[in-house]
């Protein structure tokens, strides 16, 4: 699968964050908080840390691209694809880098499974305003610091949000639905 313009970004994160809604959704609200192993995290704590990955992205976004330009300079390389970008990330995650503290949620008993949907929903439409607000060219010239793979496009961040997002929906996938339960991602 190969995703480019902001078309395909946009319809590819509906259906990302559609499938983790899809599953909380079949998630009882007890097991919404609980994980089921050892070290992983529960459901509650995988949207919330895809919440807290989005709202960077959103802020970054939001700011004069001026702002971008000053704090973290211009593309001076040719833009990766979508399933370079995604090899690149999993390279990086082969290699047991692991979530920076300050993207692991916590307060999810506080927010609940309705607020943190919620909130997770109003991350993907505030991302989608703001793609609407980029020239396609504009996606592929700034540039924004990934705590693991390093200045990323905004394109290729992006790109990142689709992946990750599916990344997390298979954790979920393997933890806690069964397979009558599973919609299928495309690869």
């Amino acid at each position: 699968m190969e995703i480019y313009d902001k078309n395909q970004i946009k319809s590819n994160l509906r259906q990302s964050f559609g499938t983790i809604v899809y599953a909380i959704e079949k998630i009882e609200d007890a097991s919404f908080l609980r994980p089921r192993l050892e070290g992983k995290w529960s459901p509650a704590e995988i949207v919330g840390h895809l919440i807290l990955s989005t709202k960077p992205v959103n802020k970054s976004m939001s700011l004069p691209k001026l702002v971008l330009k000053t704090q973290f300079g211009t593309n001076n390389r040719s833009e990766k694809s979508f399933s370079d970008t995604k090899a690149k990330y999993y390279r990086v995650l082969n290699k047991g880098v692991q979530a920076p503290p300050n993207f692991t949620f916590r307060g999810a008993e506080e927010k609940g499974k309705k607020g943190l949907m919620e909130m997770f929903i109003n991350e993907l439409n505030r991302l989608i305003d703001n793609i609407d607000n980029w020239s396609e060219q504009d996606l592929s010239k700034y540039v924004l610091p990934h705590p693991a793979i390093g200045k990323m496009t905004i394109r290729e961040m992006l790109f990142f949000t689709i992946f990750h997002t599916d990344h997390h929906y298979k954790q979920m996938q393997e933890l806690f639905i069964t397979e009558q339960e599973v919609v299928p991602l495309e690869e």
